[in-house]
């Protein structure tokens, strides 16, 4: 289908490394062995802003721009914006 042509043709490649890296300190401020498990022993501030990081750096991503959205957007990159804005305001407001 379209959607395997859109990311075949606009691979990630290094799009997550500025994610990876923020994922890698995370860990290692805390002392916590970078793997898959990590996030379950990050503190929620650690979780959330990393979760924005992800978003951030799927944002850039020109496939993001290109693919149909699940939800209510014009594309992915909308409905990522959405997200991430709820998830800004949520973090600012102190709600968990």
């Amino acid at each position: 289908p379209a959607t395997v042509g859109i990311i075949k043709d606009n691979p990630i490649g290094n799009g997550v490394d500025a994610f990876r890296a923020s994922f890698n300190t995370a860990c290692s401020d805390k002392r916590i062995p970078y793997t898959p498990d990590a996030p379950g022993q990050l503190d929620l501030e650690d979780v959330q802003n990393l979760a924005l990081d992800l978003l951030s750096a799927l944002q850039s991503l020109r496939a993001s721009r290109l693919l149909r959205p699940g939800g209510s957007g014009k594309n992915l990159f909308s409905d990522m914006m959405e997200c991430q804005k709820y998830m800004a305001e949520t973090v600012e407001s102190g709600l968990h």
